[in-house]
């Protein structure tokens, strides 16, 4: 059986980012981004000891969404101008080994949807993320870890975990968006519809296509509601609905933990003057035996 954890990197980079967002070294170089991204990356390596994992990245591009929609995501704010360094040494590091993997016009999301497609029924799948879109793709081989603080602990979303806090299933996810939309994607949705309402009418018909093919039975407003938003409402579930198919998607077998250029990654974390990580990597060198050997650092 295998075990893949796949990480939403680009969410990572902003949530390592935010930890430790004043951190300098002693030369004036901003690197709270890095060291916050590699200290998650390195913790849930070991807390999970996977046989692959892959770390997906957005990219600058205009993807299939925003082509579709321009002001798909409109609302986000430009990220912190010393962060794009950051984010730029994260990538060359990554390299070194740690399967970096990202595909321009593709976001982070499908090209994790992507690699978790090409699942056997005797693996198990980890997505570890803060965006619920994610949610989706829950299944009795695929669970989705929503990174908790320092006050709350990771939520682990099985279908069961899904039903249970939201009354859906993880197939009625971009329904639920096609009909609530999304703020932070700017997706608008069916306007006036409530949670309460949306939930119970997925919970009836099953699916946003279902409660158009059923509008006579709704009451009149809720028919007015839903007839003037519909290219709105359909929209919205297309583009909330991840990509498993995408151009040249890599094969999961790439992504082995076997990859890892442990001397390189030495290198770099010392001339970024970072001290902490290295105990991490100690570890790592224990859980993965495939590591280099060879390393100063375990003599």
């Amino acid at each position: 059986m295998r075990k893949i954890l796949l990480f939403d990197g680009t969410g990572m980079v902003y949530r390592g980012y935010y930890a430790l967002r004043n951190l300098e070294n002693s030369k004036g170089q901003a690197v709270g981004g890095i060291l916050g991204f590699f200290n998650i990356l390195f913790k849930e390596l070991i807390n999970h000891k996977p046989s692959h994992f892959a770390l997906c990245f957005d990219r600058p591009e205009p993807t299939h969404r925003k082509i579709e929609y321009p002001e798909y995501k409109a609302n986000r704010s430009k990220a912190p101008d010393d962060l794009y360094e950051q984010i730029r040494l994260i990538k060359e590091i990554l390299k070194n080994g740690l399967n970096i993997t990202e595909s321009p016009g593709d976001e982070a999301d499908d090209l994790i949807a992507c690699l978790n497609a090409q699942k056997t029924a005797s693996d198990q799948v980890y997505v570890y993320s803060s965006d619920l879109d994610l949610l989706q793709l829950a299944d009795q081989n695929t669970t989705i870890i929503k990174p908790g603080n320092s006050k709350i602990v990771d939520t682990y979303f099985t279908p069961e975990k899904i039903y249970e806090k939201y009354q859906l299933t993880p197939t009625q996810i971009i329904d639920y968006k096609g009909i609530r939309g999304d703020s932070s994607d700017n997706l608008k949705g069916v306007h006036g519809v409530g949670d309460k309402t949306a939930t119970k009418l997925l919970n009836q018909y099953g699916s946003l296509e279902a409660i158009y093919e059923n509008l006579n039975d709704l009451k009149p407003k809720m028919q007015e509601k839903f007839i003037q938003d519909k290219d709105t409402a359909l929209m919205c579930k297309r583009l909330a609905t991840l990509n498993h198919k995408i151009n040249n998607c890599p094969p999961l077998e790439e992504f082995q933990n076997n990859h890892i250029q442990y001397e390189k990654l030495q290198e770099a974390f010392e001339n970024l003057e970072f001290k902490t990580i290295f105990k991490k990597l100690k570890t790592l060198k224990v859980i993965m035996p495939n590591l280099s050997k060879q390393s100063s650092l375990f003599t």
